[in-house]
C-alpha cells in the first residue's frame, strides 16, 4: 500500500496538486494518494454546495434574507470561512515543495483563490452599507432635501446640488408596522431639483396601495398642480402658489408643524392622505436627476414608446439645453434619454408626463432582476445614498421583498386624478381643484372591487394604459397612447 501511495505521489508534483485543489478542494490530495484527507475535504465541499443549492431553491426567500444586515454579516463570515478552507486545501496539497519558484507559484494560486471571495465580500459590504445608510429603524433616512428658504441646512441646495447629511441608523429589527393590516400604502415621490430651481419640488407623486395577501396593486397619480388644497385637519394650503408640488418645501419651512427629521416628507404624506383618504405607511423620495446614473448603471431600459417625445430645448443640469428626440416604438433608453422621457413637458402637458412616469417606473419594475442589480451595486450604492430617501425601516424590508415577488407592476390598476374628470373647478390662477368626494370613492372602490372600478371609472391596468400590455418592451399591433 505504501508503494502504491508513493507511486501515486510521484505522478503529481506538490505544485500540480495545489493547482488541482485550487479548482476543487481535495482533488490535489486525492492525486497524491491521500484518500482519507481528500474524502474529508470532499465531504466539506458537498456541505458547501448543498447550502448553495438550497439558497438557489429558496429564490425570493433568499432575497428577503439578503436585506437583513445580520444575515449579510453572516454571509460575509461564511465567505471568509470558505476562503480559509480553499486556501488551506491549496497549501496542504502544496506543502513539501521547496524553492523560490514553488513558493511564488503557491502565492499566485492563493491570490487566484482569494480574488472571487474578496470580490464577493466587496459586494456584501456594499449591500450592508446601503441598508444601513438608506433604511432606518422606522425613522426618515439619510439624504434630506429641504426647502429653498434655509441656507446651509441639511437638504438645502446650492447651484442645483442637494446638500445631504448622513446618519447610520440602528440595525435592530422591530415589529412590522403593518401587522394586522390588509394593505400597505407607499407614497412614491420624484423630486426635481433641476435648473432654475432653488429646492426640490415633488413633481411626481404616486400612491401605491398593495394588497398584502395576493399582491394586487393600485396606483393613484396625484397631479403636481392640484390647488385649493386642505390638510386633513382642515388647514388650507395657501403657501407659495398653493399647488401640490410645493407642499414638500412648505413642510421644511414649517418644522414646528411637522417636528420630525424630514418635515417635508411628513407634510406631503399628510396631504396625500387627505386627497386619497388612505393612511400612508411609508414614503420613498427619489431625486429625478439620479435617473441618469441609475439607468446607465443598469445598462439602459427597453420600453415601448407609444407617442414620440421631442424637445428642442431640453434643459440639462448645468443650465444648457440639448435636443431630445425619442421616436415612437420600442426604444432602448440610456440615462439621459430616460430622464428626458419622464421630465419633458414640451409638446405635451403635466398629465401626459405623469402617464410617462408611471409607464417608465412600471417598465423598470418589470425588467429589473437580481443579477443586474447586484452587478450594478458598486455604482448604485453612492447614487442611492445621495438621491434616495425613505422612512421604510429595515424590519419591513424582508416582508416588502417577499411581497414584491407576487406583485406584477404591469397589472397595477392606475388612475391619474387630473382634469376634467376629477376636479370641481379651477382657481383664479387656472389650477385644478380636486373633487375629493369622487376621488375618495374611486380609491375605495379600486381597492375593494377593482373589476367594478374598471367599469365605473373606465380604469385600466398599467400595461394597457401604457400601450404595451404585459410586455413593456413590445407594443401592441395597433399603437395606442400612454395617457390616462
Amino acid at each position: 500500500m505504501s508503494d502504491q501511495r508513493r507511486s501515486r505521489r510521484a505522478r503529481v508534483s506538490p505544485l500540480g496538486a495545489g493547482v488541482r485543489s485550487a479548482f476543487l478542494p481535495g482533488w490535489g490530495q486525492y492525486a497524491q494518494g491521500r484518500k482519507e484527507t481528500a474524502m474529508a475535504m470532499f465531504r466539506v465541499l458537498i456541505l458547501i454546495l448543498a447550502a448553495g443549492a438550497a439558497a438557489i431553491v429558496a429564490g425570493d426567500r433568499l432575497l428577503s434574507m439578503l436585506v437583513r444586515p445580520g444575515f449579510l454579516l453572516g454571509l460575509l463570515a461564511a465567505n471568509l470561512v470558505v476562503l480559509a478552507f480553499r486556501g488551506f486545501s491549496v497549501w496542504d496539497a502544496w506543502r513539501g515543495s521547496g524553492g523560490r519558484a514553488a513558493t511564488a507559484g503557491l502565492i499566485v494560486l492563493l491570490v487566484l483563490v482569494a480574488v472571487p471571495h474578496l470580490a464577493l465580500g466587496y459586494f456584501q459590504g456594499q449591500g450592508y452599507r446601503l441598508l444601513n445608510s438608506v433604511f432606518g429603524g422606522g425613522s426618515p433616512t439619510t439624504t434630506v432635501a429641504a426647502s429653498p428658504s434655509t441656507s446651509g441646512e441639511p437638504g438645502t441646495t446650492s447651484g442645483g446640488a442637494v446638500v445631504t447629511t448622513t446618519t447610520v441608523p440602528p440595525t435592530t429589527t422591530t415589529t412590522i408596522p403593518w401587522e394586522g393590516k390588509e394593505r400597505v400604502n407607499i407614497l412614491l415621490l420624484g423630486g426635481d431639483s433641476g435648473p432654475g430651481r432653488s429646492g426640490i419640488r415633488t413633481d411626481t407623486m404616486i400612491v401605491a396601495s398593495i394588497d398584502l395577501d395576493d399582491g394586487d396593486i393600485a396606483m393613484f397619480g396625484l397631479p403636481r398642480n392640484l390647488s385649493g388644497l386642505e390638510f386633513p385637519d382642515g388647514t388650507e394650503f395657501t403657501a407659495y402658489s398653493g399647488i401640490l408640488n410645493e407642499v414638500y418645501p412648505y413642510g421644511w419651512d414649517n418644522p414646528d408643524r411637522y417636528p420630525v427629521e424630514n418635515p417635508g416628507a411628513a407634510a406631503i404624506m399628510d396631504m396625500a392622505e387627505g386627497i386619497t383618504g388612505l393612511d400612508i405607511d411609508y414614503y420613498v423620495l427619489v431625486n429625478l436627476q439620479a435617473f441618469v446614473k441609475v439607468v446607465d448603471a443598469l445598462g439602459g431600459v427597453t420600453i415601448y414608446v407609444p407617442t414620440a417625445v421631442h424637445d428642442d430645448e431640453y434643459p440639462k443640469e448645468d443650465g444648457t439645453t440639448i435636443t431630445i428626440d425619442i421616436p415612437a416604438g420600442t426604444q432602448e433608453l440610456n440615462g439621459t434619454e430616460a430622464l428626458a422621457y419622464v421630465r419633458s413637458r414640451r409638446q405635451s402637458d403635466d398629465y401626459n408626463r405623469m402617464a410617462r412616469q408611471r409607464c417608465f417606473l412600471t417598465a423598470v419594475a418589470d425588467q429589473a432582476d437580481v443579477g443586474s442589480l447586484i452587478t450594478a451595486l458598486p455604482t448604485l450604492v453612492p447614487v442611492i445614498e445621495e438621491n434616495v430617501q425613505t422612512d421604510i425601516p429595515l424590519s419591513a424590508l424582508p416582508n416588502l421583498i417577499e411581497l414584491g415577488g407576487i406583485v406584477k407592476a404591469s397589472d397595477a390598476l392606475v388612475v391619474g386624478f387630473g382634469p376634467p374628470d376629477w376636479i370641481t373647478g379651477r382657481t383664479a390662477q387656472r389650477y385644478p381643484i380636486p373633487n375629493l368626494d369622487k376621488i375618495h370613492e374611486a380609491v375605495q372602490l379600486s381597492i375593494e372591487d377593482p373589476d367594478e372600478a374598471r367599469v365605473v371609472y373606465g380604469l385600466q391596468e398599467a400595461g394597457d394604459a401604457c400601450g404595451y400590455g404585459e410586455d413593456s418592451t413590445n407594443g401592441p399591433a395597433s399603437t395606442t397612447t400612454a395617457g390616462g
